[in-house]
């Protein structure tokens, strides 16, 4: 198929995109002069930047732009926000500019996904061996990048995103995308098509007018809210992780290539969970696959309640890449079999809207308050207790088994 090679081009780039900044944010924040709290609360105004870009680029993807040249959009819009981030203004206006970031930036990752289910029609199980290129590639440039910030400091860091955004928009000039979705064609009257009609009791003049392309795609898969329920619950920890192991391993005296080691340990071993994962969920099912994740994740928190050395907690991040492979394999593919392919960019924002934003907003909120007032332990059993509920939701709302029904991209 003509669109894989670039679309692997598009996953390498993107992964050193959010490589050599996203890993260093916390740490970053923290020596600029942010107290603990402080950065739980900007980290979770960045979250809630992610809740109104995420389906905003969904909507601008599947409706108004198309995926492909909303990717490019989000990926230059970064440029100014992160070369923003790096400017020395004062505290407010720098978490205005990180905020800022993950607004544009929030589009990078699930447009990439929308466009890679598009162009996988007839094979979707190919997503996994393109989706590991992206944690490969975040692999190698966070560890690169750790080493470089322990020499120079983190003020390269900054280029270094702007740069990699570039390169995510000449890249994806090259892929292929799919027809645009008219919101007009899903609903109850659409004949011949019973994938895009909307039951009428489910579906409103209102409604549809005020959320778009949002409301059509709850329309025409009702259960996939339960599933959004599920993803918050689960990565509620998995976010807030994010944000305070990293502080975790700087109490212990972990340096930046210790932090760079740790999320780079994570993503090499999210790349045999991606490989693996759609042929493992024709075993175990979609439910079971993301259950998986869960129980994987659960067992991680747990460990980092007590784990004292940096070493052993590195180590125990084979368990967080192994556990986020096998959710991003199952949710992906999983609102892939519950939506048709013009709604794929909606689907995966609704996706990174509930992981990225939710999810982080609680996440990193509540972790703030309860790292500041009761230290790491705390948090990460919230974690383990969010985990452990997330897998008796899916357990009744992820599809055992799912053909994902999308429209093939065009060259």
């Amino acid at each position: 198929m003509p669109v894989v090679g670039p679309l692997r081009a598009l996953y390498l780039v993107v992964g050193v995109l959010v490589g050599v900044l996203l890993p260093f944010v916390p740490v970053i924040l923290s020596q600029r002069g942010f107290t603990a709290p402080q950065i739980g609360l900007v980290m979770a105004l960045t979250a809630a930047g992610y809740v109104v870009g995420m389906p905003a680029w969904g909507h601008i993807g599947d409706v108004v732009l198309g995926r492909r040249r909303a990717l490019q959009a989000a990926s230059l819009g970064s440029v100014a926000a992160a070369l923003a981030f790096g400017a020395p203004l004062a505290l407010p206006l720098v978490a205005a500019a990180i905020v800022a970031y993950y607004v544009v930036q929030s589009g990078a990752g699930m447009l990439t996904d929308a466009i890679a289910m598009n162009a996988l029609a007839a094979r979707p199980d190919g997503y996994g061996r393109l989706r590991l290129l992206e944690s490969a590639s975040f692999a190698v440039a966070a560890l690169a990048a750790g080493v470089v910030y322990d020499v120079v400091g983190y003020g390269l860091a900054y280029a270094l995103a702007a740069v990699a955004a570039v390169l995510v928009a000449i890249t994806c000039a090259w892929v292929g995308d799919a027809p645009r979705a008219r919101l007009a064609d899903y609903r109850v009257e659409a004949q011949g098509e019973p994938e895009r009609a909307i039951p009428s009791s489910r579906w409103a003049g209102r409604w549809r007018e005020a959320t778009g392309s949002i409301g059509v795609a709850i329309g025409v898969a009702p259960r996939l809210l339960g599933v959004l329920a599920a993803v918050v619950l689960v990565h509620m920890g998995v976010l807030a992780s994010f944000t305070f192991l990293p502080l975790r391993l700087v109490e212990l005296g972990g340096a930046p290539s210790v932090i760079a080691l740790s999320a780079t340990v994570s993503a090499l071993f999210e790349i045999p969970a991606m490989f693996a994962g759609a042929r493992l969920a024709s075993r175990i099912g979609l439910r079971g696959l993301f259950a998986s994740g869960c129980l994987l994740y659960a067992i991680a928190f747990g460990a980092w309640i007590i784990l004292a050395d940096p070493l052993w907690i590195v180590i125990s991040r084979v368990l967080t890449g192994l556990a986020y492979g096998s959710l991003t394999v199952a949710i992906v593919l999983t609102v892939g079999a519950m939506l048709p392919g013009r709604l794929q960019a909606t689907g995966q924002a609704l996706y990174g809207m509930s992981a990225s934003g939710i999810a982080s907003i609680v996440g990193n909120l509540g972790g703030g308050i309860l790292f500041g007032a009761q230290g790491h332990s705390a948090v990460f059993a919230a974690g383990l207790v969010g985990a452990l509920a997330a897998t008796l939701v899916a357990w009744r709302y992820f599809p055992a088994r799912g053909h994902v029904r999308v429209d093939p991209a065009h060259p």
